[in-house]
């Protein structure tokens, strides 16, 4: 059961005016009262399915009943694999190099809280494996193991209690470590060095998704609000060289500009300028989509990319990284095109959106290709590729919604399994459901240098 004193002398002056608690009377003849405890997660709430159900840990913590499940599921997939170093490699050629921010995930930080010392010893194993398996394919990565569920001097726990985001404190943290990595690089000497200040403007009330799960789930019962300092961090003088764009950070929604104040720490740490491109929903699929696709990438792309990926979120869809692969060099646009056709839909499925015989002389994970389609609003490709030795692979390409405004898609195969030599024949495609009217569809494709492939592991 979880305890909570009162913290707020308002709280005694409407104890006494309405009659809540319980009182007594004191020597001094004043009436003295005793708080009840406020909150115990609802049996419901932790019998519920799977996707939504909570468990309840001391002293007010509460955590997804999934996320020790989720964090047992395999990441180190050879095609997963493939696809990440592909996709470092494709930027390594624009001169960009990732950094990876991911702290260790709620449930390891305060495995105390809530798991037996066996379970702790595993997800830390598990943790431990991930941020490796990112370093190997060829991502920095600080040593966030160090990170510690409190900053000394400070009360304020890295995470909420009942929510799954840092607090300004956790961002403060995290921003140290990584700033403490950057300045190590031999990029870092070449930016302009500006002067940040960071200062505290109010606070930040949280209610907390857990918080707001168990508040439906149980009947309207709820846990106290928590509260972060609200910083914001301002540039207090001009660059001392020509100003550059040359790092960029791309997160979730504990990366968006005036909530925790995680860029702002980095640039105060670092002394230097950071480019905010989390967008304002904190879904970095979109971002990354929209910031690869943009002007300001493809003209001129930074030197260093932060991407603040939570552990939760690490499993990376292949339907993503294959997109994301695709537009680093925008598609087709920056590569000899090797075959192209333009057909109409019949319903919903379309044979041979591509044959050629120049495609037969090409290893199918050096392909790229590069669909328009005429109706903007179809969101998921349902495709089967076809290979020389008579096999087949069938996968999905699904775009978010918010990106359904130029029916392009764009996409790599990825690493496809050679038992023997074989080589692409055709594409077939197939929607959901039935195609809007006349829907006519552009096809193009072309292939990566050779160096890539081979640098990646093929």
């Amino acid at each position: 059961m979880n305890k909570f004193a009162p913290i707020f002398s308002v709280l005694t002056f409407l104890l006494s005016v309405t009659g809540a608690g319980v009182s007594q009377a004191a020597d001094n003849g004043l009436p003295k009262y005793a708080a009840e405890p406020c909150c115990q997660l609802c049996p419901e709430a932790q019998k519920t399915s799977a996707e939504v159900a909570l468990k309840e840990g001391s002293a007010g913590w509460l955590f997804a009943a999934t996320e020790r499940a989720t964090n047992a599921e395999p990441l180190t997939t050879p095609e997963r694999a493939f696809l990440l170093k592909l996709l470092v490699q494709e930027l390594a050629q624009k001169g960009t190099t990732v950094m990876l921010v991911m702290p260790p995930s709620r449930t390891l930080m305060y495995a105390d809280h809530q798991l037996s010392k066996g379970a702790a010893a595993e997800t830390t194993k598990e943790y431990l494996q991930t941020l490796s398996f990112f370093r190997q394919a060829g991502f920095l990565v600080p040593a966030y193991e160090r990170l510690q569920p409190t900053v000394s001097g400070s009360a304020e726990p890295f995470f909420f209690k009942r929510d799954i985001h840092w607090t300004s404190s956790g961002a403060m943290q995290t921003a140290q470590l990584a700033a403490a990595d950057i300045r190590k690089l031999a990029l870092f000497e070449h930016q302009p060095e500006q002067r940040f200040e960071t200062t505290a403007q109010g606070v930040l009330k949280i209610s907390g998704l857990l918080n707001n799960q168990s508040q439906t789930l149980c009947g309207g019962q709820r846990y106290p609000l928590e509260f972060t300092p609200h910083f914001v961090t301002k540039a207090v003088d001009e660059a001392t060289t020509t100003s550059a764009d040359d790092i960029w950070l791309i997160g979730s929604s504990q990366s968006v500009e005036n909530r925790f104040n995680f860029n702002g720490f980095l640039q105060q740490s670092l002394s230097r300028k950071v480019s905010n491109y989390t967008p304002d929903d904190g879904n970095s699929s979109v971002g990354w989509t929209k910031l690869l696709a943009s002007e300001a990438f493809q003209t001129k792309p930074p030197k260093l990319i932060l991407w603040e990926l939570p552990y939760e979120h690490r499993k990376l869809s292949a339907s993503q990284l294959r997109q994301m692969i695709a537009l680093v060099n925008n598609g087709c646009e920056s590569y000899p095109t090797l075959e192209q056709k333009t057909q109409v839909f019949k319903g919903n499925n379309l044979n041979d959106v591509i044959f050629g015989a120049n495609l037969l002389k090409t290893h199918p994970s050096q392909l790229i290709f590069d669909l328009k389609l005429s109706d903007p609003s179809i969101e998921q490709l349902l495709l089967t590729v076809w290979y020389s030795d008579g096999g087949k692979s069938d996968f999905q390409i699904r775009k978010n919604s918010q990106l359904t405004d130029s029916g392009r898609f764009s996409f790599v195969l990825g690493n496809v399994e050679m038992r023997q030599p074989r080589f692409f024949v055709s594409l077939d495609l197939a929607l959901p459901g039935a195609a809007r009217g006349k829907t006519t569809i552009n096809a193009s494709v072309c292939h990566f240098p050779d160096n890539l492939l081979q640098t990646a592991g093929r």
